[in-house]
């Protein structure tokens, strides 16, 4: 199966940028041919190149349903005719207009990731653009139906990682890694890492770290990453840690998540939306239970005895009460981090994600010949 895939960045600065990658190389490695059309480049291009058949960069995106964006997208039609697929991936909605134009000329099913939930005013025309939709969770599928796109047409696919990739951290790795980091072994570390934009309730963090009340001596909370979609970013940090209680610890966005993850006691996530977080995935695969907001697909991941560290999105006190309780975990339920690694193990992975996109997607291919 010749499958060209579409993706808007190839930085590494979010989890739809980094689960398109290691699906699309998954794919490749199931012995399907996949070629890459790019809007912007980045850090993982090289990773591309290493299994893709061909890597073109392309403007995808449009803005309206305009004859200008129709011209704009016009050598990403051209070169995806080049490559004769036999499907068109996406993991953004707005390119299924590409998608469309050159799936109509190339007689190629036309797949769209929904990873957000992505409304405005020219959803409701583009919905029935794509032959199929595969949504990375139950509430994101179910948002989307809400809005008025066909059910029977989305399936849903819970988003999966390499458990290899973000290994358990013993407690030799995880002072090895507070040592790196320049934190003292003895503290309760909490740890967010990823952008620090709004839609990810870092101020209620810095609100519930200030509720917790541990001394400086005693906790640390650590921030990892970097505003991505404020006006102006650097503004926009200043500002965050101007309001940031004592104990914080800030570090710039970096691709090496596993010294942070190591150094954890527990990783946060206090976001306003979310499709299917990685982070949770993560952090769990690490060996660290994960408090996070019950929004979007997270409730998902944290099933059965993990739902307890749950706290609805943007109440401070209850993200506090749920840090408190995870302070001397390693002490209290020893077993904690080994169940969280083989919950994800046993039911986020990468290869059984990329097993049921592949079906998807030959079930597509197969109904169109």
């Amino acid at each position: 199966m010749r499958i060209l895939m579409y993706a808007r960045s190839l930085s590494p600065e979010g989890g739809t940028e980094i689960s398109s990658a290691q699906i699309a190389k998954a794919l490749s490695q199931r012995g399907n041919a996949v070629d890459l059309l790019y809007e912007s480049g980045g850090d993982l291009l090289s990773e591309y190149r290493s299994f893709c058949q061909s890597v073109t960069r392309a403007h995808l995106s449009i803005e309206k349903l305009s004859l200008r964006d129709g011209a704009r997208i016009t050598p990403a039609v051209v070169a995806g005719i080049r490559r004769r697929p036999d499907v068109i991936y996406m993991h953004t909605f707005r390119d299924v207009v590409c998608g469309r134009l050159t799936g109509r000329l190339t007689h190629a099913s036309v797949v769209c990731h929904l990873r957000d939930v992505f409304h405005d005013a020219a959803t409701r025309r583009l919905a029935r653009w794509a032959d199929r939709y595969i949504a990375v969770s139950a509430a994101t599928r179910d948002a989307w139906v809400d809005y008025g796109l066909d059910g029977d047409r989305i399936d849903v696919v819970h988003s999966g990682i390499d458990p290899a990739m973000y290994p358990a951290g013993d407690s030799i790795q995880r002072l090895e890694a507070r040592q790196a980091l320049g934190i003292p072994a003895h503290l309760f570390v909490a740890v967010y890492y990823g952008r620090l934009d709004v839609d990810k309730g870092i101020d209620v963090l810095l609100d519930a770290w200030g509720r917790l009340g541990m001394p400086v001596d005693e906790g640390r909370l650590v921030l990892q990453g970097r505003p991505v979609l404020a006006r102006d970013p650097d503004a926009y940090l200043r500002e965050l840690q101007g309001r940031a209680p004592e104990g914080c610890q800030w570090f710039p966005m970096r691709d090496d998540v596993i010294t942070v993850l190591h150094a954890a006691d527990v990783v946060v996530l206090p976001s306003v939306t979310e499709g299917l977080s990685r982070t949770v995935l993560e952090g769990m695969a690490s060996g660290r239970p994960v408090v996070a907001s019950r929004v979007g697909g997270v409730p998902e991941i944290l099933t059965g005895s993990f739902e307890r560290f749950l706290f609805d999105s943007g109440d401070a006190v209850g993200l506090a009460e749920r840090l408190a309780s995870v302070v001397g975990w390693q002490q209290d339920e020893p077993q904690l981090g080994l169940e969280c690694t083989r919950h994800i193990c046993a039911h986020f992975s990468l290869s059984g994600m990329a097993e049921k996109v592949d079906e998807i997607l030959r079930g597509e291919v197969d109904r169109r010949s």
